[in-house]
């Protein structure tokens, strides 16, 4: 009887990856907030109890990020005057770009009420971890990572491979 991996080797691909994304955020919230606040006399139980939620609030961040970004992309587009193809490639650049800086707003700041109020954590430390939460455990570092070949190159050359030329031509 044939293996998974023999009868669909994409579907075998796909479920691991999904796995490492899910697994990916968790590591990253233990290590980037976690740990620091363990250092600074939050409790252990609640801290790992706590950062399954916060994961869980800071994906929909990211998503609410996702969402707003390419909308006030587009919106700084229409002030600027830009139109066709440049606007779109332009809003999606914006887009990405604040999609970052909003989910990492919001990561930023969930993790700095779980500190202050959830964990009763005080100190500088907490400005600390919270700007660490911000950039370290944005999800946008996923799609960086592993989609960066695919992004569309400069005003929609195609994926940027080989000095801007696709290898598949």
């Amino acid at each position: 009887m044939p293996s998974a991996w023999e009868e669909a080797p994409a579907a075998v691909t796909i479920s691991a990856s999904s796995s490492q994304l899910r697994a990916r955020p968790r590591l990253a919230a233990m290590l980037v907030i976690g740990l620091p606040a363990l250092k600074m006399g939050a409790a252990l139980g609640l801290v790992a109890g706590d950062l399954v939620g916060f994961t869980l609030l800071g994906q929909i961040a990211d998503r609410l990020g996702a969402v707003l970004g390419p909308v006030l992309g587009a919106i700084v587009c229409e002030i600027a005057r830009v139109s066709g193809k440049r606007q779109l490639v332009l809003a999606f650049d914006i887009g990405i770009a604040l999609n970052f800086v909003l989910a990492g707003l919001f990561i930023g700041l969930l993790a700095r009420w779980y500190l202050l109020r959830h964990w009763s954590v005080t100190g500088r430390g907490v400005v600390v971890v919270a700007w660490a939460a911000a950039v370290f455990t944005n999800p946008i570092w996923g799609v960086a990572v592993m989609g960066h070949a695919d992004f569309p190159g400069p005003i929609g050359e195609g994926p940027v491979v080989n000095g801007g030329r696709s290898s598949a031509a």
